[in-house]
């Protein structure tokens, strides 16, 4: 019994210390909405960059991190599985590899559309523009986003590429009162 309680308290411990700091995070964020949301933008700039770089030299830069260390990954053609950040940049490199023999040279973001579920919780809901070597539209594909914000950094939780056609544009369900501007 004495055995069974200290396991136990050890346990309640050990969480009380892993959680605390997200905890205390949440807690004394200050950060704006509109700088939360710019945070966010930049993250998705950051990720096209790696992108175009990527179809113009072959190189995969893993830096900034854009992904938490484990991240959901969805589509239609399989079930979600969860990938570390280093897996999914070789799934990246695949994808590209993909899309470059396809004659796709550069991808922009059509739109970024960021919602804020909170201090640290984030959805997104883009639209990205592939093009060939003459400026031409290859095609245009949606990807929806759930982003995390933990030591002031986003990160992509998880996400899902999707069909254009089904990205969406975030509306406040509610009308916002003064103490929630």
């Amino acid at each position: 019994m004495l055995r069974k309680f200290a396991l136990t308290t050890i346990l309640l411990m050990l969480t009380l210390t892993l959680v605390k700091p997200s905890i205390a995070h949440a807690k004394t964020n200050e950060i704006s909405p509109a700088q939360n949301e710019a945070a966010i933008q930049e993250l998705f700039g950051h990720y096209m960059a790696k992108y175009n770089h990527y179809l113009q030299s072959g190189q995969l830069e893993h830096q900034p991190s854009l992904y938490h260390n484990e991240v959901m990954v969805i589509s239609d053609n399989s079930a979600p599985t969860m990938v570390t950040e280093l897996a999914l940049y070789g799934q990246v490199e695949k994808f590209l590899d993909r899309l470059k023999s396809r004659g796709v040279t550069k991808v922009n973001w059509q739109k970024v559309d960021i919602h804020l579920l909170g201090n640290n919780m984030a959805l997104a809901s883009n639209v990205a523009i592939r093009y060939n070597q003459a400026g031409e539209v290859v095609d245009r594909v949606g990807a929806s986003y759930t982003l995390y914000q933990l030591n002031n950094q986003w990160k992509i939780a998880a996400f899902a590429i999707h069909d254009v056609n089904n990205a969406f544009e975030f509306q406040a369900a509610v009308e916002k009162t003064p103490s929630s501007r």
